[in-house]
């Protein structure tokens, strides 16, 4: 099966580290990625529970220390690893909705249901998210510099009709 596959596959695959590769939303596997997807299947590892795989639990929070020191982040500072944009987008958009706002509100517990009416993400026209009337798009921060006194502008026109912004983010995508 490998003799066939390095015969009649592998030679027509795309090589994502070439230099005129694109970069779609759904690249080739590099090289790494493949190796590192052998050692998690050999070791079984389900780290959706921790009982059932404590591994790749430490894996990831050593990764993640080592992404930190690598940044500079301090000692206090954490994190974890999506499984991509979506995912990290969706883990980001609940940070904001349940600590962020929370706090902006001083509510007892995170805002849900009729609390996020009037709720506002600032965010640029590139953003891959399913359009939502909580998200408010302005001019991309990579098609075109949207500038300070646009973005308050549009800000300010928000705060008048009564509407909190909870975030901004030049771009959200995938």
């Amino acid at each position: 099966m490998l003799d066939e596959f390095g015969r009649r596959v592998a030679p027509h695959t795309v090589s994502a580290w070439h230099p005129r590769s694109f970069g779609y939303f759904t690249p080739p596997p590099l090289l790494a990625s493949v190796a590192g997807e052998v050692l998690s299947q050999v070791a079984q590892q389900g780290i959706d529970i921790w009982h059932a795989g404590p591994i790749g639990a430490f894996v990831e929070e050593e990764v993640v220390r080592w992404l930190c020191d690598l940044v500079g982040y301090g000692e206090s500072s954490f994190g974890l690893l999506a499984s991509g944009g979506v995912m990290a987008n969706f883990i980001a958009m609940a940070l904001v909705r349940d600590v962020h706002l929370r706090t902006l509100t001083a509510a007892p517990r995170p805002p849900r249901g009729a609390a996020l009416e009037g709720v506002r993400v600032y965010t640029g026209d590139q953003t891959h998210l399913v359009r939502s009337n909580s998200l408010t798009y302005g001019p991309s921060f990579v098609s075109q510099r949207r500038s300070s006194r646009s973005s308050n502008r549009s800000i300010n026109r928000a705060r008048s009709s009564g509407l909190m912004r909870a975030g901004s983010s030049p771009g959200v995508s995938t």
